[in-house]
């Protein structure tokens, strides 16, 4: 991990749609090199490589549940990912506007449902 990487809220401050995938050295260990480049290779594939850029974070504290992408605006942290499940992520999510829950922290997962049942 290098100290010029930022952390995970300073995302917001690019002002566009980006991949935060942590780069410690738990998430790197788990495959975080992988993650960066299935996210790349997804991105191309649904033609959202100019709107979306990915960028290596600092730990995005969650060291038992890597490698971990959070997908900015929004927060939304996704856990013990690879690289076919990062290809779901971004086609779903990003490419389809649908979170996908399975791999979503429990924390955001409850907050989706709650906002749905207000919805309801």
């Amino acid at each position: 991990m290098g100290k010029g990487e930022p952390k995970v809220e300073q995302l917001a401050r690019l002002g566009r749609p980006c991949l935060g995938v942590c780069s410690d050295k738990h998430c790197k260990r788990a495959g975080a090199q992988q993650v960066i480049g299935a996210a790349l290779a997804a991105l191309h594939e649904a033609e959202l490589a100019e709107q979306v850029s990915v960028v290596a974070t600092t730990c995005q504290d969650h060291c038992d549940d890597g490698p971990v992408l959070t997908v900015v605006p929004g927060f939304y942290p996704y856990l013990k990912l690879n690289p076919a499940t990062t290809r779901q992520v971004v086609l779903s999510h990003l490419r389809d506007g649908n979170p996908l829950l399975e791999h979503l922290h429990p924390r955001m997962r409850r907050r989706l449902a709650r906002r749905a049942a207000e919805e309801a």
